[in-house]
């Protein structure tokens, strides 16, 4: 038995073409552009189908100069970019060369950072034998028992926060060798808190398959300000209640002080050296930390440590301190701790893209030349020399109150001023004349009309 396959194509339908092959997008360095890599959460590497994709913390990106050529009869009929195997961009061509950056806007990608809680932070004050009740010793605190550095991350704080009112705790009193020293410090005071973020950013449409790493997250300003306002709620930062804090520094650990109370919470903002928001960075944020403002009354549920005189003067934490064997010198801490849940975007662009040819016309060539090139007329100048001037005068300007050659008095300001030649110059022009002469060759079509023959008329007197 004879056996015959055949592949029939139906009459007016053509065989489908291969595609063509993929290639990768490059993006310029300053995009900052980051393909997923490393492993998940799962300890597994990331699959190889997502370390293709291409993230930027950008909204816009532009691609480097790409570089495409058909070859000789043919021609770049269209170039189309994929992102994520979806076609999001063709760019018609009709041309044999392809050479140019094309600029793309990015789909957006929301990312969340959640669960926030890093280590807490604890603060402090410290009790001296010479800060009895009434003392003028204690220089920043006078009259009082308790100190604590200012630092400008906290201030003393009397009001209402979320309906709650805040006043001051009470201090206690205890006698210590014939005089009365506060027993805590009973202040209420807003801190101003850096807590480090602890955990990745992640996506709803990728899931935890991987990560978004910091640089390819979005952190404008406006964008974070809008994701996460500054009013705080439960969805976005809690205060952890009962929670153990550990003090690495001093080597202990307490649990949060009850009475904490959140004011506001910013992401990221940037903080000068005085705890306020630094006017200098205040279109981006910083994306490893929240900056959380909250109040706390530093009373009697404080953790108080006695201190030991130490050889260098300064002295070191004992154990807990004793009221039945009071001590002058003491601290007291006070912690705090927060988990958190910040969001921002990412930006994903197209990874690869195809280029379709089709044949091109045929290639034209260019008739032979010969030139006689001469120099002709030239052109020089030169400017070399700054002529630079100068003045140091008293300020204001035009309005001096004294005569700098005559003296400057302490703690007055000047100005200076120098003027020169906005640029200097040394050229030379060169004209260059001449024939050049093309050999063409230049073919024509005549097109003849042949009239029939006809007799010559008789000669007749008129025309002899």
């Amino acid at each position: 038995m004879l056996l015959i396959s055949s592949i029939v194509t139906p009459l007016g339908a053509r065989a489908a073409e291969s595609e063509p092959p993929l290639k990768q997008v490059s993006y310029n360095s300053t995009e900052r552009m980051s393909s997923p890599s490393g492993k998940n959460p799962a300890g597994e590497d990331v699959p190889e189908k997502y370390t293709k994709l291409k993230f930027s913390r950008n909204p816009t990106a532009t691609t480097t100069q790409i570089r495409e050529d058909a070859g000789v009869n043919k021609k770049i009929a269209k170039i189309v970019f994929y992102r994520d195997g979806e076609v999001v961009k063709t760019v018609p061509v009709n041309n044999q060369k392809f050479q140019q950056s094309t600029a793309f806007t990015g789909k957006t990608i929301k990312v969340k950072s959640a669960e926030n809680e890093g280590n807490g932070t604890w603060f402090a004050w410290q009790r001296d034998a010479e800060w009895d009740i009434g003392n003028t010793k204690n220089t920043d605190f006078v009259g009082r028992s308790w100190w604590a550095g200012k630092t400008g991350r906290w201030e003393f704080f009397n009001g209402t926060v979320n309906g709650k009112n805040f006043t001051d705790p009470p201090a206690g009193s205890e006698g210590i060798k014939g005089k009365q020293y506060e027993e805590f410090p009973g202040k209420t005071v807003k801190l101003t808190i850096q807590y480090k973020r602890d955990q990745p950013f992640y996506s709803e449409e990728f899931g935890e398959i991987f990560d978004f790493k910091e640089y390819v997250v979005d952190n404008r300003a406006n964008t974070i300000h809008k994701l996460n306002p500054t009013k705080p709620s439960d969805e976005r930062v809690k205060v952890l209640k009962n929670s153990v804090v550990r003090d690495e520094t001093n080597n202990l650990t307490g649990r949060t002080e009850p009475s904490t109370e959140i004011i506001s919470f910013v992401y990221g903002q940037y903080l000068d050296e005085d705890g306020k928001a630094d006017p200098a960075k205040e279109d981006i944020r910083d994306l490893t930390y929240a900056v959380i403002q909250f109040v706390q009354k530093h009373g009697s549920d404080g953790y108080k440590y006695e201190i030991i005189p130490g050889t260098d003067k300064k002295g070191e934490i004992g154990g807990e301190y004793n009221p039945k064997d009071p001590n002058t010198q003491a601290m007291t801490f006070y912690y705090a701790a927060y988990n958190y849940t910040v969001y921002s975007y990412s930006y994903q662009y197209p990874d690869s893209y195809r280029v379709y040819t089709e044949d091109g016309p045929p290639p034209t060539t260019e008739p032979d030349a010969a030139c006689t090139i001469e120099d002709g007329r030239s052109i020089t100048g030169t400017k070399m020399t700054p002529e630079a001037t100068g003045m140091i005068k008293a300020d204001q300007r035009d309005r001096q109150i004294f005569d700098v050659l005559q003296g400057i008095p302490t703690s007055e300001s000047l100005y200076g001023s120098v003027l020169a030649n906005n640029y200097l110059y040394k050229d030379k022009f060169q004209e260059k004349v001449g024939v050049c002469t093309y050999n063409l060759t230049v073919s024509q079509t005549y097109h003849f009309t042949w009239t029939p023959k006809k007799e010559a008329p008789e000669p007749d007197e008129e025309n002899p």
